[in-house]
């Protein structure tokens, strides 16, 4: 049984180096890769490290199973489940890291998890003033009310929310109240230089969308407009 376990740690880590090998020397190399997207193989490289772990520790119980076998004997049937246990748990995390579930949901979850971290509604504002405030100017959708509501409690939304905002002249959209907004109601607000900019517009995208518009590439230059004005209107 530890040859064999032995044998699949093997096997399978040579499988990992070599890819993440191929993929070393290309950076180094300076050569772009079309595969290679950090978002998704850092999070799976990750796994894959706790993957070879809980497969080394899987194999320490097994050297101290007593070597007159007996399944009446509790430590030993102890030390073979805490083997398996983790030797399995070594399979799933290697076998997950490498589905459409891990990069589509799991990556999504985990991500959202920790940029709500760094955004987290002030405690002294009236979530209730906000909520009708910005209901009754139309900035939000009719549909995005409830998760609205969710959103200003601190408590994961289920859908995106469908911000509304024109120019009154121009009629063309404007990101404005929506940086205003979320930045009355955070905590640290949006000025302050604490949150990367990066962190700010995925946090941006994960939770809200602008009909009519591509979001992911107009979010980080009216960002920057929007905090160079207001850091000037300051000064």
């Amino acid at each position: 049984m530890y040859i064999l376990m032995l044998s699949i740690l093997t096997l399978a880590s040579i499988g990992i180096i070599k890819i993440y090998a191929n993929k070393f020397i290309e950076f180094m190399f300076n050569q772009k890769s079309r595969w290679y997207d950090k978002k998704i193989e850092k999070p799976r490289l990750l796994l894959h490290i706790i993957a070879f772990i809980a497969f080394l520790l899987s194999l320490i119980p097994i050297r101290y199973i007593d070597v007159e076998f007996s399944l009446s004997n509790f430590k030993n049937i102890s030390l073979i489940i805490s083997s398996i246990m983790l030797y399995m748990t070594a399979l799933f995390l290697i076998a997950f890291s490498w589905t459409k579930k891990f990069k589509l949901k799991f990556i999504p979850k985990i991500e959202e998890s920790l940029n709500r971290k760094n955004f987290k509604v002030r405690k002294d504002i009236d979530k209730k003033q906000i909520l009708e405030r910005y209901q009754n100017k139309n900035f939000i959708h009719e549909t995005s009310f409830e998760d609205f509501e969710l959103f200003i409690q601190n408590r994961p939304i289920k859908n995106k929310i469908i911000w509304q905002d024109r120019n009154t002249r121009s009629k063309q959209v404007t990101y404005i109240t929506l940086f205003d907004m979320l930045n009355e109601i955070f905590e640290n607000g949006l000025i302050s230089g604490e949150v990367k900019q990066s962190v700010f517009t995925d946090f941006i995208n994960e939770n809200f969308i602008i009909e009519g518009v591509e979001f992911d590439k107009n979010i980080k230059g009216r960002y920057s407009e929007w905090k160079y004005s207001r850091n000037k209107a300051e000064m």
